[in-house]
């Protein structure tokens, strides 16, 4: 009996198919077989750059590995060396992008396929792409330089280490050497900054003399651009920072008297849970204001009912003031005096903001007679006087797709750009980006400004909005559902979140009720929220896959109270926030968020002017003043100094 088999393979297939002819040439010497015809695969760069591509869904490393590996070993793929050098070449064009950093994305789910590739393209790679790093790094630059251009590359070094595909021991003398150069020292800290962050533990564990004379080093260092690195990297690493070494706000830092230490009570950092809730925190011991004063200055009069937003204006140094009376009051921030009123139709201001190419003022608020003559959703000024209208970006809600308006932000960039929380006429939860030109009016006809990009994520309404601070394309919206979510409007979806996630119903939160308030410091968002806590995120550490979730560096309260409002933007010292909580007015020194310190303000309050909670604060940029909104008509300036 003769018997014929015909097989179709395919190249990724010639390997098992040989295996099964030797064996039927095992069980008879008399079967034929003819030449197998194997395809030749002609589209392999493009192969190889969608399959690197890939890796920045973390899941997908495994696969890509094996096919990578079988591109390069197949002889149905062509010559193995030249695939490799085409690997490499995508593999580096792909990791050391400006694109990554300007996505807020990692090198780390790229680099993680190195130690998977096959011999010898492995140690090609691997080799390759270190060096082209360290050369990059190895560029002068100013202590000032945009660590943007070389933040990659420090990250993969610190990868590198993490992978063991470079020794601890040799990294930190690289380090060394570079830190030792003037010119280098911005890529020498940028890198052990990201060496920290993943290898803390290596570090740590390294050879004791090598890691001292880093130490040493280290603690020369005086510029100002690096005291926030420097503040993360001895609290990570649990080294006391030197005497008198610049603290990263800008002052020196120096060892407190006995008696000034005995007061400073240090808050007592929790950590972060997957689900967090109020009860899961201990009351902080408020410290006596030893470092940080912050008191009453002054109370501005001029407006009639309550004050809900302030809005400053660095074109005529003016802070503006919006609420429940038809009209914007300005006052000069240091005379007190009241320049202008604006005057509103019928309406209560929410949330004003200054658009800054074009000088344009924007607000957004609520029909205070729902009766009456529709208002706009968001009328435009110019912001000097006569401040007159520029037109109007939003109309009224009478037949709009939106229900309300809750708040608005300006973007920073070449383009008079800004961003709104809006609740939908089906009661979804949306924000919305908006662009239009830099006269800031309306051309979009009856409807107004039409959004350019709108995201649902959110289910519950959307209660503030923060810019990142250095990336104007990137900015935050903290929620009644207890979320953080990150946005880049280059991005059609969430870019990510901060938070965690709780193991047992799988929901992810930032905070354990409704996020009230969000600001920014160096690398940092401050928010706070309902379940009275203050959290500290660092932006520097963005989940590297798209709507990942990032977790707090700290977490604290402050009084036990919920917490209504946070501002950091503004304080004329580096690293610190004031918070508002419905029991007081704190100082939040977090220059070491890991052992933060809280001081409480000296209100003055009396008959004619009781104690009430703040809800809106407000810094003046270049002074020490604060303004800040009550229940009481006016606005309190409060000015901040040190001991």
């Amino acid at each position: 009996m003769k018997i014929n088999i015909q097989l179709e393979i395919q190249p990724d297939e010639v390997q098992l198919a040989s295996e099964l002819f030797a064996t039927l040439r095992l069980l008879a010497d008399h079967v034929q077989t003819s030449a197998v015809s194997v395809p030749v695969v002609t589209n392999v760069p493009q192969l190889l750059l969608s399959l690197v591509q890939s890796l920045s869904d973390k899941s997908k490393l495994d696969s890509v590995a094996s096919e990578v590996a079988t591109i390069l070993t197949n002889p149905a793929y062509g010559d193995s060396s030249t695939n490799t050098e085409e690997l490499l070449n995508i593999f580096q064009k792909t990791v050391l992008s400006p694109e990554l950093v300007k996505k807020q994305q990692s090198v780390a789910p790229y680099l993680h396929l190195i130690p998977k590739l096959p011999d010898p393209a492995k140690d090609k790679v691997k080799n390759s792409i270190v060096s082209a790093a360290l050369k990059h790094l190895a560029l002068k630059r100013d202590v000032k330089a945009d660590r943007t251009e070389f933040i990659a590359h420090a990250e993969v070094f610190a990868v590198y280490i993490a992978l063991d595909l470079v020794a601890i021991d040799g990294a930190i003398q690289t380090i060394f050497k570079l830190l030792g150069k003037t010119d280098n020292k911005a890529a020498a800290i940028t890198m052990l900054g990201k060496t920290v962050e993943s290898s803390r533990d290596r570090l740590l564990k390294s050879n004791p003399q090598h890691l001292e004379s880093l130490f040493q080093a280290l603690d020369k260092v005086r510029e100002p651009e690096f005291q926030y690195d420097l503040d993360y990297i001895y609290d990570a690493l649990e080294r006391p920072k030197p005497v008198n070494q610049p603290s990263s706000n800008g002052l020196q830092h120096q060892v407190a008297p006995p008696q000034a230490a005995a007061a400073q009570q240090v808050l007592p950092v929790v950590p972060v849970p997957a689900a967090p809730t109020a009860s899961a925190y201990s009351k902080a011991t408020i410290a006596q204001p030893l470092s940080y004063n912050l008191q009453s200055y002054n109370t501005y009069h001029g407006n009639q009912g309550l004050l809900f937003t302030l809005c400053y204006n660095p074109l005529t140094g003016t802070m503006i003031g919006g609420g429940s009376d038809p009209y914007l009051s300005c006052w000069d921030v240091t005379s007190g005096q009241l320049m202008n009123q604006i005057q509103l139709p019928t309406t209560y201001s929410t949330f004003l903001d200054v658009l800054p190419k074009s000088n344009t003022l924007i607000m957004c608020g609520m029909q205070a007679d729902q009766n009456g003559a529709e208002v706009p959703c968001i009328p435009s000024f110019s912001s000097a006087a006569p401040y007159h209208s520029k037109g109007v970006l939003l109309p009224g809600l009478r037949g709009s797709p939106r229900k309300s308006v809750i708040c608005l932000k300006a973007l920073g960039g070449e383009a008079d750009n800004f961003v709104t929380a809006e609740t939908a006429e089906d009661g979804s939860e949306l924000v919305c980006l908006y662009e239009f030109g830099a006269t800031g009016t309306s051309n979009s006809g009856s409807q107004g400004v039409a959004p350019v990009m709108t995201w649902k994520d959110h289910k519950e309404m959307v209660t503030c909005l923060a810019l990142h601070p250095s990336n104007p394309t990137v900015f935050f919206s903290g929620s009644q559902d207890k979320t953080i979510r990150i946005w880049d409007r280059r991005m059609a979806q969430c870019a990510g979140m901060f938070g965690s996630q709780d193991p047992t119903t799988f929901q992810m939160s930032a905070h354990g009720d409704m996020v009230t308030s969000m600001d920014t410091m160096d690398y940092a968002l401050i928010s706070v929220g309902v379940d009275a806590t203050l959290c500290y995120w660092d932006t520097r550490s963005l989940s590297s896959t798209p709507g990942g979730m990032t977790p707090a560096v700290a977490r604290m309260e402050l009084d036990g109270q919920m917490i209504l409002k946070v501002a950091s933007t503004g304080c004329p010292y580096r690293g610190v926030a004031v918070a508002s909580t419905a029991q007081g007015l704190y100082t939040v020194d977090l220059n070491s968020p890991l052992s933060p310190l809280v001081y409480q303000a000296l209100i003055h309050s009396d008959v004619n002017r009781p104690w009430s909670r703040y809800h809106e604060l407000k810094w003046v940029p270049g002074t020490q003043l604060l303004f800040a909104c009550n229940n009481n008509p006016g606005v309190d300036v409060l000015h901040i100094s040190t001991a």
